[in-house]
């Protein structure tokens, strides 16, 4: 049973999965979600076995769904959307520690292997449990993420010949002819302090004054705002349902309004992968060009610099030598994708990854589920991505509950006196009257009127029976704890 839903039950189910029209040519990107480990603070009420037991049956959850995902999709590239740990925005440095070694565990000991090294990993999207949201957030969370998940980024400084490589948050990957963008949307919500709102919009705005070549695919924690009334789910949210637009302690369900439409404006990304919501959500979220373009003179003028034509108030495109720069009228839109939670204490039934395929040309989508079938976007279709289901959560609890429950009867029955032992077993009705005779010599060895029930719990040898619970205990623990679980290597 243990071999079967920690290795048989992943494997299967995951192999259903593929890129969606991958071939030897394209590049393939894993995206996951709010793998928000759950620690000590997650659950209040709960004392500390229930606890343990949690985490235990969580981490383990993930572990198992994330080797197979690595082994069957052997991506190109993996990337994660925030939320890697649960209360890491306000953790002590030693209890932060801690939470890494099993973040380190489950998702970077894997990629140690050598099938797997050559695999490119982003972890620098921070989510709101990892550095707070808007005004909460601290340049101490924001440093101490970056130290930990951000991505390296080279740099030559003028006038030096040396290389100096640092780690970032915010920066631009090219990949397979796709500019991957990756910001902290979450900093830039900050309105306080400059010192967190400051470096993600310098980083937009660099992107804003570049010539855009390839389509962009924007990496970022918590999604666009949309207009719920004209924006649907579509069929894969579980519940159905528009999606929510609410706010709380250190979350927001999305970027404020006017926000979003800055970073759309400036980025222009063809889609955008999310988290937060850990639920599915795909939409087209429209937005205007000119609105914070022009706003800027800088920007104008960049713009006017780079293209070979007049930039008129009819005009609808700015073209410059390299190819089309910007589309500049009010029908752009972008697709919006919300990845599901690869957790099973997230709130969802059926825990998920988001599975990217990136062309080198124009293809016709192959996926039934992609919004990339439609045409009403401005970036040729030179992706597609699907989503890819991980196995039922709670099904392996279930078994092992229920096959608990029927070996403990049969340990009892095992350890009542019903049993005579001589030439062979022989088990005698729990409601007749017989005397337990030894085979050999016929002697009377013992007699006990059995009544019902009750007869048969007095036969119970409790002392045998505790003896065997606790010699099958010891022996499950130490095969599953041994040979399914996290450990380090």
């Amino acid at each position: 049973m243990f071999l079967f839903f920690n290795l048989i039950d992943p494997a299967w189910t995951i192999s259903k999965c593929q890129f969606p029209g991958s071939t030897a040519d394209d590049h393939n990107v894993l995206i996951i979600a709010d793998p928000q480990l759950i620690d000590n603070h997650t659950y209040p009420s709960y004392n500390s076995f229930v606890l343990q037991l949690s985490k235990f049956t969580v981490d383990n959850y993930i572990y198992r769904n994330y080797r197979q995902l690595l082994y069957h999709l052997k991506p190109d590239t993996i990337v994660f959307v925030g939320d890697l740990l649960d209360n890491a925005r306000s953790s002590s440095e030693s209890y932060y520690a801690h939470e890494l070694e099993r973040f380190d565990y489950i998702f970077r000991e894997p990629l140690k292997q050598d099938k797997f090294k050559h695999v490119p990993v982003y972890f620098n999207v921070p989510g709101n449990h990892d550095i707070g949201f808007g005004d909460d957030v601290s340049k101490h969370a924001v440093d101490r993420f970056t130290e930990n998940f951000g991505a390296h980024d080279t740099t030559v400084p003028d006038g030096s010949n040396e290389i100096q490589v640092k780690k970032v948050v915010n920066t631009k990957v090219t990949v397979h002819s796709h500019d991957l963008i990756f910001l902290d949307t979450i900093s830039l919500s900050n309105t306080v302090s400059e010192d967190i709102w400051g470096p993600p919009k310098e980083f937009m705005d660099s992107l804003a004054k570049e010539t855009k070549i390839n389509p962009r695919i924007m990496f970022n924690h918590v999604p666009f705002y949309r207009d719920v009334d004209k924006s649907t789910c579509g069929p894969l949210r579980e519940g159905g349902g528009r999606f929510p637009l609410v706010k709380g302690y250190r979350f927001q369900s999305v970027i404020d309004h006017d926000l979003s439409a800055e970073v759309l404006s400036k980025i222009q990304p063809s889609i955008e992968f999310a988290g937060d919501d850990h639920n599915y959500c795909e939409a087209f979220i429209p937005y205007n060009v000119d609105k914070f373009l022009d706003k800027t003179p800088e920007l104008k003028q960049a713009v006017k610099d780079a293209s070979s034509s007049t930039v008129t108030n009819s005009a609808t495109t700015v073209s410059s030598e390299s190819g089309k720069l910007f589309k500049r009228d009010d029908n752009k839109s972008v697709i919006s994708v919300n990845v599901k939670s690869i957790s099973m204490a997230m709130g969802i039934r059926f825990p998920a990854v988001e599975l990217l395929t990136l062309h080198d040309a124009p293809v016709v989508p192959s996926s039934k589920t992609s919004l990339s079938s439609h045409n009403n976007y401005d970036s040729p279709t030179t992706f597609e991505y699907d989503i890819c289901f991980l196995t039922l959560p709670y099904q392996d609890i279930i078994f092992y509950s229920f096959y608990a429950f029927f070996n403990f009867l049969y340990l009892v029955y095992f350890c009542s006196g019903n049993r005579v032992h001589g030439n062979g077993p022989r088990y005698i009705s729990l409601a007749s009257e017989n005397v337990y005779m030894d085979s050999g010599n016929g002697q009377r060895i013992g007699s006990r009127k059995l009544m019902g029930l009750m007869g048969f719990i007095q036969s119970i040898a409790i002392k045998k029976l505790l003896e065997l619970c606790a010699v099958e205990c010891v022996l499950v623990l130490a095969l599953y704890n041994f040979v399914f679980t996290i450990h380090a290597a």
